[in-house]
């Protein structure tokens, strides 16, 4: 029979050595010297498919984790973090993006109500929060055609700015050039684009944009530059104020959630305070804590795709005169970087203008075409107390309209009982073969419960399934009479009405993963098609994994806009150094 304290016990050793180890890797190369040290860390970095945006476009990225110390991708952080900074240093969104062997990747659909301007985008891990010199910024700008005169915020009468042709023109450092073989100068519209990548002496990890070149990109090449060094060198040097200076544990297995408990009178952290959290969901995570002599608390929540909240809850009844105050898990420095290439000519007029029509016709046919999101697959989707000894899925079974009636009905490891107008839940312990006396621990859809007259007068045709565990468990300093727990249809609580000492907290958890559409010509119905294709951004594989000397084919389609293109590729080597090269193409009538 699966012992479920031993497995629990088991993850939580696990994670406990992975952060000892993590930790020794974070930490291991303090050595103090006139007030400076050095410490090994990690620095990320972006490929952002494109930089020159018109509102209700999507931007595609892909983020790389490198440990500095030897400048190969890092296998340590799980959560990288993704910040876009308008031009009063206040950012405009952010979102958590799930890493693996050190790349990670997303999306953003950029809201018609962003103003027109220049935005700074940074990628980061934890422990660069405290380092807020490591992180580095991107430029991005962007036109929103519905807003009052947009150009003239942009456009300019004189010369005095960068050429656009050096806009195009890449000087990043990079002695590892590769071929392209098969590619053309020119194509025609909605033909086929085929080349292999080749005569690269080392693997490397790449990712691929195609897009349009026209007045909006910006020249990045500071960052690009910043990015080299930072992968080539070996160390980071650090300054420190009277040893206040406290790093980021690494997110080695999922994101953590922290927080400071405080008395709601005082403001003073309070130590000795048990604290639930829980995030909603069919995936959902439950944790517990204990405050520490600072009043801190941390929770390795995993990774919680599609969650927008988290459940906070003191337990106890002797700790109602305390509060928990959740941390922004973002850095806290907002600082917007300076970018060449954002005065426009009057010359370009025409251009931009041409970009912001054809984003707008295109955006009228789009709700023709299916937008794919979709949920990572994961190797562990257990839940923290592992394979529970049942599981009743509802709709198996006699579909009845009160919860007393189901639990009377079938559910034979749970005996319902009532005293002065309170039901109580009374679970089966199998391994003493006798009923546990007290309430177990009762859970709807991850979040706890102790008044087991809400859980019975609640809509049984709302929960999907219900999980027992019939045994004793224990999480952390804890036990429980067993488990019962629920899982409603929609992964939300459904209504259930939460207990006192409760906060429901917004906190977007990892964006489910937005599918690229790539759009094909291979049959000729297709590509006689009356529907426009006004794509600029035609091609993005954010995952390539070139081997030494490979030739890796990559295959893409024009669209319908005659111009100039960049073949944009980004990433890293197995043995550390950065690489970036742009080819180009035409695309004809």
């Amino acid at each position: 029979m699966f012992n479920h304290s031993i497995y629990y016990s088991f993850k939580k050793v696990r994670r406990a050595v992975q952060l000892l180890i993590t930790l020794f890797i974070t930490h291991a190369a303090f050595m103090s010297a006139k007030g400076q040290i050095t410490i090994a860390s990690e620095t990320a970095f972006l490929h952002i498919a494109k930089t020159g945006y018109v509102t209700g476009e999507v931007m595609w990225f892909k983020v790389y984790v490198v440990s500095t110390a030897e400048g190969i991708l890092s296998p340590v952080s799980k959560i990288a973090y993704l910040d876009i900074i308008k031009e009063d240093g206040a950012a405009v969104h952010q979102q958590k993006v799930e890493l693996e062997n050190g790349m990670g990747d997303g999306s953003w659909s950029i809201p018609s109500g962003l103003p027109t301007g220049k935005y700074s985008v940074r990628a980061y891990v934890a422990n660069q929060k405290s380092i807020p010199g490591s992180i580095i910024s991107y430029g991005m700008q962007v036109i929103n055609p519905t807003l009052p005169s947009p150009l003239k915020l942009l456009l300019s009468d004189t010369s005095n700015g960068l050429v656009m042709e050096n806009v195009h023109s890449p000087q990043f450092p990079s002695a590892l050039m590769f071929k392209l073989n098969g590619l053309q100068q020119k194509y025609k519209k909605r033909s086929k684009i085929s080349f292999s990548l080749t005569d690269l002496p080392n693997s490397a990890h790449l990712s691929i944009a195609v897009f349009k070149r026209d007045g909006l990109e910006l020249n990045n090449q500071q960052s690009l530059d910043l990015t080299s060094s930072i992968v080539k060198q070996s160390t980071t040097e650090l300054v420190i104020d009277n040893g206040q200076y406290k790093a980021a544990p690494a997110e080695y297995s999922g994101h953590f959630v922290t927080g400071v408990v405080v008395d709601k009178l005082s403001g003073k952290p309070i130590s000795g305070v048990h604290v639930y959290l829980s995030v909603s969901g069919e995936r959902f995570y439950f944790g517990k804590a204990m405050s520490d002599e600072k009043g801190e608390v941390l929770f390795d929540i995993g990774k919680p795709y599609g969650s927008q909240q988290i459940v906070v809850q003191l337990p106890l009844l002797k700790d109602s005169n305390a509060v928990v105050q959740i941390s922004s898990p973002y850095a806290l420095t907002t600082t917007h970087e300076k970018f060449d290439g954002t005065v426009f000519f009057q010359g370009q007029k025409s251009e931009l203008d041409e970009r912001v029509f054809y984003t707008t016709i295109d955006k009228s046919f789009e709700k023709n075409r299916s937008t794919a999101f979709f949920l990572p697959h994961f190797n562990d989707s257990t839940v923290f107390y592992g394979t529970p000894d049942k599981t009743y899925f509802l709709d198996d079974y006699t579909r009845f309209n009160t919860m007393e009636e189901v639990l009377r009905e079938y559910v034979v490891e749970v005996d319902l009982r009532k005293s002065n107008q309170q039901y109580k839940f009374s679970v089966l312990d199998i391994p003493n073969k006798k009923s546990f006396e007290n309430n177990p621990l009762v859970l709807v859809d991850g979040v706890p419960t102790n008044d087991i007259n809400k859980v019975v007068a609640f809509d049984p045709l709302k929960i999907k399934r219900m999980d027992i565990v019939s045994r004793k468990f224990f999480l952390g300093d804890q036990s429980y009479d067993g488990i019962v727990s629920l899982i409603t249809y929609t992964g939300d609580l459904a209504g259930f009405e939460l207990d006192r000492q409760t906060l429901v907290v917004d906190y977007p958890g990892l964006p489910m993963k937005r599918q690229f559409n790539n759009i094909e010509y291979e049959n000729p119905g297709a590509s006689k098609s009356k529907e426009p294709d006004l794509r600029v951004l035609l091609h993005w594989e954010p995952y390539i994994k070139l081997n030494a000397n490979q030739n890796l084919p990559i295959t893409f389609y024009t669209s319908d806009l005659v111009g100039n293109y960049v073949i944009e590729i980004r990433g890293v080597t197995e043995n550390g150094k950065a690489l970036t090269q742009q080819h180009y193409f035409s695309v004809v009538n």
